[in-house]
């Protein structure tokens, strides 16, 4: 009855907000939707957002959304695996847990462990945009935008196209991805098939990945309904992934989502599966064997209308339900529903906006989450901006009650709750030159981490009561010809404690990330891209990529080499990752 009474409530909220409101006043330029949820001019949004075009995508040395995103400033991809067979994303010290993930602003989230967040059904061929919110941003997607969000958005063509990216490469490596489209009059759509396979660069580290995505968008006079069905399968060897051993894992994720927009009224409804089976150890089957599935699901809605001279609300609400059926963690779970306000006023160059939301956790009670931000252009190529906020995460179930001989949970962890602030400078003389630097301070309590003192080899999962992180960004952009971004992260425990960190305290202090793109003669364009990372108490490491095309026609004949310099080189203590690793394909 509760959950009934909830539905009705969002439903009711949005259509009285959609009955009050007016016409939005149209956007002239780009519009970034992850900052806010009111449409604003991309040179007034008051966070740090970095935009991934298109045009980057293709430049880049890249066979997953994962790969993309390790080569972003302040981003660090701590992977298992390459090619989005395993990896955790973390943004200014937030860990993979705080990070959420959302496509087309549809949130994908799993509840049994945030390891499996990057198991989303795209392949880079689906991929207009993406969009990276730095920070906080609780106040407007809840308990999983702890420290940041990223929103991948998809194509959408108006004509009949096919398109494929074939490649092979090294270890018996072999990359597979065909996209077809087609109009049918107001409706777009389009279905690609994504594969990748290699027996591995080392024992117990081969994968086969499968990726099919179904995606169509209904254009109406009012707006567009955008229909979304895919399906995501890994197989891959785990060695030293979680524990010290030779092992094994199996995922299949499946997602559905319906998201509208017509006129001033956005619904989403969604639905994702994943299903995991762990084996520990190859060598002994049985020995340890977890299946997990877990289930989200849930409709959100908002709706947005003006008040003359007072400026622009959104009004909106989530009811959402997260379960498990595992034979390691045993069968849970809970809802939410969450009731959300953004408000935003323009005074001339001044930019304000103020949001708040409240979730009601049916196991936790209720979180509130309040965000304050603004920009002023100091002139037409200079502006300053600062934010505010408060943000939680609760715990998943995986840190609630995983068991095995090298992890255990705890039942009785708290939710973790943050304070943040950061201001930055941004400075763009000309559309082809920009410069920015941000400076920022979070403090978490209460902050959920997997720890064990020396002597001990069991990690056990735990609230750290208070730990700081304040750090600076700087970037430098010219065209799409040259970047270079540098990041500064420290950490501290405001309380000194003896334990070893396995995964809130291991993160970069020194990130240095850049790309150059050129053209040499016979038409051949060359990419390369650039990361330095040093964590603490541990020896830097420096990565080169690099590809190499020519078009000819229709058809783009590629080299690309990962890890040029054969660096050695770990992101997450003990799993190995792989030195120089050479493709060659073509892309019609």
């Amino acid at each position: 009855m509760r959950k009934r009474i909830c539905f009705l409530v969002v439903v009711f909220l949005i259509l009285v907000s959609n009955l009050l409101s007016e016409e939005i006043f149209p956007i002239k330029e780009k519009i970034v939707v992850t900052a806010s949820l009111i449409p604003v001019e991309f040179s007034r949004i008051t966070r740090k957002v970095i935009i991934i075009e298109r045009e980057d995508i293709e430049k880049a040395p890249v066979n997953s959304v994962a790969d993309l995103l390790k080569y972003i400033a302040g981003i660090d991809l701590r992977q298992r695996g390459l090619f989005g067979v395993q990896g955790d994303l973390s943004i200014r010290g937030a860990n993979f847990s705080q990070i959420l993930i959302m496509i087309n602003g549809v949130k994908v989230y799993d509840p049994q462990t945030a390891h499996h967040n990057l198991d989303i059904p795209l392949s880079l061929s689906d991929i207009e945009r993406i969009e990276i919110l730095y920070g906080h941003g609780s106040s407007l997607y809840g308990e999983n935008a702890f420290g940041g969000v990223v929103n991948i958005i998809t194509k959408d063509y108006s004509e009949k196209q096919i398109s494929g990216k074939f490649s092979i490469g090294d270890y018996r490596s072999f990359f597979g991805n065909l996209r077809l489209f087609r109009n049918f009059g107001r409706l777009n759509t389009s279905l690609s098939i994504d594969y990748k396979k290699s027996d591995g660069f080392d024992y117990d580290r081969d994968f086969n990945v499968f990726n099919l995505l179904a995606n169509s968008n209904l254009n109406l006079s009012t707006g567009k309904i955008n229909f979304m069905l895919g399906y995501n399968r890994k197989n891959f060897g785990a060695n030293n992934f979680y524990a010290p051993y030779p092992s094994k894992e199996w995922t299949e994720t499946r997602f559905i989502s319906v998201n509208s927009e017509i006129k001033k009224t956005k619904i989403k409804l969604y639905f994702r599966s994943h299903y995991d089976k762990f084996m520990l150890d190859i060598r002994k089957p049985y020995w340890y064997l977890n299946e997990h599935t877990s289930y989200s699901y849930g409709f959100e809605g908002y709706s947005s209308f003006a008040l003359p001279i007072f400026g622009k609300i959104i009004l909106g609400g989530e009811l959402r339900e997260d379960r498990i059926k595992s034979s390691n963690l045993g069968n849970h779970s809970y809802y939410k529903f969450s009731i959300f306000v953004e408000y935003e006023k323009i005074f001339d160059r001044l930019y304000f906006d103020l949001s708040i939301r409240n979730d009601f956790y049916s196991n936790y009670g209720n979180e509130l989450s309040p965000s304050l931000s603004f920009s002023y252009l100091i002139s037409d190529n200079l502006k300053i901006r600062s934010s505010v906020s408060k943000a939680f995460r609760i715990p998943s179930f995986t840190e609630l009650y995983y068991r095995s001989p090298a992890n255990i949970g705890n039942p009785d962890l708290e939710p973790e709750k943050t304070f943040s602030v950061e201001l930055g400078l941004d400075y763009f003389p000309s559309s082809e030159l920009s410069f920015e630097g941000t400076i920022f301070y979070r403090k978490d309590r209460d902050l959920i981490d997997w720890i064990r003192n020396k002597r001990e080899i069991i990690w056990r999962a735990r609230n750290i009561q208070k730990v700081i992180f304040y750090g600076v960004e700087s970037g430098f952009r010219f065209k799409n010809l040259f970047a270079l971004s540098y990041s500064y992260l420290k950490s501290k425990l405001e309380k000194p404690q003896n334990f070893i960190s396995k995964y809130a305290l291991n993160h970069p202090v020194h990130q240095i990330n850049s790309s150059v793109y050129f053209s040499l003669p016979f038409k051949i364009n060359v990419g390369i891209f650039n990361t330095y990372k040093k964590r603490k108490g541990e020896e830097g490491y420096f990565l080169i990529d690099t590809k190499l095309s020519r078009k000819i026609g229709n058809i783009e004949i590629f080299v690309q080499i990962l890890n040029l310099l054969n660096t050695e080189y770990e992101e997450i203590p003990g799993v190995k990752m792989p030195g120089r690793w050479i493709f060659a394909g073509l892309k019609f």
